[in-house]
């Protein structure tokens, strides 16, 4: 992948300047003027990248999963290995989860949770927002396909992790909750699944 363009990355700051806006104010009190400050730039220039806006929250809407992304490459990547089964399963868990909620996570955590509520009153990112969860759930359920049996059902593992993560999103924006106390919870969630997963696949 070649260096960003210069369009690129101005749109990347604007889009994270509005996200620390959003941190101080709601989306709806939240001005372009705001926005431009908040990048270093001139109002004028905000208007030369985006139309609108809501331009600017599709843009950082769309920037955010980019890291959630990264976490279904990781997922995928872990489970590509001869070790015993089961143990593959659990220890590629942890670390995607590990990874959804590290870095620039728990910063998207924040804005996720103001998305939800913008969700009930912007028609556009309500479609937006389906397309990103349907997304992940369908590609966590092809990624833990290989464990379909009688008992185990990835699609409905994959359904139910992902109304998992929503509430770990919600949770991580809560001050002082850390990581110990994140994956004390993931380990909570995927322990029951365990014996659902074979030891070794035929």
């Amino acid at each position: 992948m070649g260096r960003p363009s210069i369009k690129e990355e101005r749109r990347r700051q604007i889009a994270l300047a509005l996200m620390q806006c959003m941190k101080r104010k709601s989306y709806f009190e939240t001005t372009t003027k705001d926005i431009a400050e908040e990048a270093g730039l001139a109002t004028g220039l905000i208007h030369y990248y985006f139309p609108t806006k809501d331009d600017v929250l599709y843009e950082m809407l769309e920037l955010s999963d980019i890291h959630h992304v990264h976490s279904l490459e990781l997922l995928q990547e872990r489970m590509a290995t001869s070790k015993p089964v089961r143990e593959v399963f659990y220890n590629a868990f942890l670390d995607y989860f590990r990874h959804y909620f590290s870095g620039d996570g728990r910063e998207f955590c924040i804005f996720y949770t103001s998305i939800w509520t913008l969700n009930n009153f912007l028609p556009e990112v309500h479609t937006r927002l389906l397309r990103i969860h349907e997304y992940h759930k369908e590609n966590r359920a092809k990624i833990f396909g290989i464990y379909n049996s009688d008992v185990f059902n990835a699609d409905e593992f994959s359904r139910v992790l992902g109304i998992f993560m929503d509430g770990m999103t919600i949770r991580s924006t809560v001050e002082g909750y850390d990581e110990c106390d994140r994956m004390h919870l993931a380990k909570q969630f995927i322990n029951p699944w365990l014996p659902l997963i074979p030891e070794d696949l035929p």
